[in-house]
């Protein structure tokens, strides 16, 4: 009897273990499945990501070209009124004194002298003045001139400027049209004073000149340093100087 029972018991125990690795099966491929679907997950999170990151390069790259400084003026009256202007104009600044004192700082620059400030000067006027100009002054002032500043006072001596008055001979912005045909300059007269000090002398004298001008505008250049020393990119075009009577 025992014998039998135990042939009737095994088909009973097959039929387990064949459900129990059934089962077994099933379970491993759920895991597979959720291990593939995981993997599949973080890979279009990683390409999601990857593809956004390369739209936002490349819309920077885009913009970076379009960054610029937009230099203004804030102008503050007595009466508490404040408006803002930008330095963007035709051909010249529209505001007279501003003309005058970029003629101003131009001749102070180009006339007057001192070893201390030299350096900064002779960049300067260098600066603002177009090629003809620029060559102009840079024999001027060369060591083998015997004549230059640099050459007579050294460390020496100095010379100071002052400007008695600014006279417009013609402006650009007088007729608009006829500047398009070229019928109008910016041209002005400088009537100025030099006063030449030598310390080891003790000797100061006195010379009253007088300096024709021209000059354009360029517009704000794109180098920073450039901009902060000529924002509106004023240009000498031409430059000579006489003795004036008085």
């Amino acid at each position: 009897m025992k014998f039998i029972k135990h042939l009737l018991g095994k088909p009973k125990q097959a039929e387990a273990d064949k459900d129990y690795f059934v089962q077994a099966r099933s379970w491993a491929d759920d895991i597979y499945t959720e291990v593939i679907a995981s993997r599949n997950r973080y890979r279009f999170a990683l390409f999601w990501s990857v593809g956004l990151i390369t739209c936002l390069l490349i819309l920077l790259m885009m913009l970076i070209p379009l960054e610029h400084t937009e230099l203004i003026v804030v102008h503050h009256s007595e009466a508490g009124t404040v408006w803002v202007e930008p330095l963007h104009q035709s051909y010249a600044p529209k505001n007279k004194a501003q003309i005058e004192s970029e003629i101003v700082r131009y001749v102070n620059n180009r006339e007057s002298y001192s070893a201390i400030s030299y350096d900064e000067q002779y960049s300067l006027v260098n600066l603002m003045s177009d090629r003809s100009v620029s060559k102009q002054y840079i024999v001027s002032q060369s060591i083998g001139n015997k004549n230059s500043d640099i050459n007579r006072l050294g460390n020496r001596g100095t010379r100071v400027v002052h400007v008695e008055n600014v006279i417009f001979l013609d402006k650009r912005s007088l007729n608009k049209s006829k500047y398009k045909r070229g019928m109008h300059h910016n041209l002005a007269q400088i009537n100025f004073v030099v006063r030449t000090h030598d310390r080891l002398t003790g000797k100061t004298s006195k010379q009253p000149l007088v300096a024709l001008i021209s000059w354009t505008y360029h517009g704000t250049p794109k180098n920073p340093e450039t901009k902060w020393r000529n924002w509106d990119g004023c240009t000498v075009t031409h430059y000579s100087i006489e003795q004036r009577n008085v």
